[in-house]
């Protein structure tokens, strides 16, 4: 078979005929098999912009949507779903641990570790949570489940927030130490919080808490053992008119975001509006300086492109 293979690819790409070229116009670049017996001639990733995110993408399915303001209960990709009403992002599902990258250029609102070996229902309805609407049960016991919480502001004044996230590589001490998850989902009771966790990266401090589109924050959770509760939510709060929004562009320049978004949970629910993302924007598959965002999970090519992968 990698004999058939290695003549298919030497008759297309041979020295003495005319070069093949990659669907971008450039030409395809010669590299090594994995076992290194054979060459293969392959075509960088073409950039391409979506008006609204694909429903499958980079092993991705997308879930139900943010209900929390718009009042979507299941979406475009997932129409016969139904979210719970206080829900925030789109559910994107995939397998546990799959990187997480920034959509934008964005800043560090704050970081919370809400995460907890297991969350139980009898736990949920002594604290009177209503599956449905404060949250989705899935099961008596939903284990693990993951809860990492990250908020970012981007250069449009809109608030990003990720959630069920496994662990982020921005935070230093996360679930070791002291701030090992507890055994029980405590509905908020006890969030782990960097400066108690070791602190950010230097490298996140030395860029003044800005990270780039494309870069790895993270790995995506779960919240519970079955395969459909493998996932993260993905949020987008817009301004409600122009004049907040360029209110807090300029907080951001000023360096005074987190001054202002001192409790972006609330802050968030109270004074913006929670939008259905995969819906409201546009999105690309390669990062460029554009103002579209870029899809959360990339191809393991791009990823060992940026050197996450050897």
């Amino acid at each position: 078979m990698k004999k058939l293979l290695l003549l298919l690819i030497l008759s297309l790409f041979s020295t003495q005929g005319i070069a093949a070229s990659c669907p971008d116009g450039n030409e395809p670049t010669k590299t090594v098999s994995d076992d290194g017996s054979y060459f293969v001639y392959k075509c960088a990733e073409v950039h391409e912009v979506f008006d609204v995110l694909p429903c499958f993408f980079n092993g991705v399915k997308v879930g139900p949507s943010a209900r929390l303001h718009d009042g979507v209960s299941g979406g475009r990709c997932c129409p016969t779903c139904s979210a719970y009403i206080k829900k925030r992002g789109t559910s994107l599902h995939m397998p546990r641990g799959t990187p997480i990258v920034a959509i934008a250029d964005m800043k560090v609102i704050s970081i919370y570790d809400n995460s907890a070996e297991q969350k139980s229902e009898k736990s949920s309805t002594s604290l009177n949570k209503k599956h449905g609407e404060d949250h989705y049960q899935s099961a008596k016991i939903m284990k693990p489940f993951d809860d990492v919480q990250m908020f970012f502001i981007d250069k449009k004044g809109n608030v990003i927030l990720y959630y069920h996230m496994k662990e982020t590589n921005l935070v230093k001490g996360f679930n070791k130490g002291n701030c090992k998850i507890p055994h029980e989902y405590q509905w908020g009771k006890k969030s782990n919080l960097p400066h108690n966790c070791g602190g950010y990266i230097e490298g996140l401090i030395k860029n003044n808490f800005w990270v780039k589109k494309g870069q790895v924050i993270g790995l995506s959770g779960a919240t519970g053992g079955r395969k459909s509760g493998a996932h993260i939510s993905l949020g987008i709060a817009v301004p409600p008119d122009e004049e907040f929004r360029n209110y807090l562009i300029e907080m951001n320049k000023d360096n005074r975001t987190n001054e202002l978004v001192r409790y972006p949970w609330s802050f968030t629910e109270d004074n913006m509006r929670y939008t259905a993302p995969q819906r409201d924007f546009k999105w690309e598959n390669l990062p460029t300086n554009s103002d579209n965002y870029l899809f959360p999970v990339m191809s393991k090519k791009y990823l060992k492109e940026i050197g996450y992968y050897n």
